[in-house]
């Protein structure tokens, strides 16, 4: 999975509050389909369980259980950006990106313990 994180900057020729608002959008456009992207893959890799053995089986679950409290808490602080106002969205920003980046990373290694 290719993580790619947008990076916000004014926009020549708005005022502030308006390009503030407008990186703002496109940010959390940018993040919910990435999340959704993830959370399509979430689902998907949950489906591996299936074809387990019983004892990698609870190991896989536990796995599973805390990739899907990662994703609630990135899908919450992104919700938490979408309805902030001003420019307090960056400072939330910061830790939606270093969260999303933590999920990506537990979903790849996850993934990587349990291939197909």
């Amino acid at each position: 999975m290719m993580l790619t994180l947008f990076l916000g900057a004014p926009i020549a020729g708005l005022g502030h509050t308006r390009a503030v608002k407008l990186t703002k959008e496109a940010y959390v456009r940018r993040l919910r389909a990435q999340l959704d992207d993830t959370t399509r893959k979430l689902r998907q890799l949950s489906d591996r369980g299936d074809r387990l053995s019983p004892g990698s089986k609870a190991a896989f679950q536990l796995a599973m259980r805390r990739l899907w409290q990662k994703e609630r808490k990135v899908r919450i602080l992104l919700d938490h950006i979408q309805h902030s106002k001003g420019e307090t969205w960056q400072t939330l920003k910061k830790s939606e990106d270093s969260e999303i980046i933590s999920l990506i990373k537990s979903y790849n290694k996850v993934a990587a313990n349990y291939p197909v």
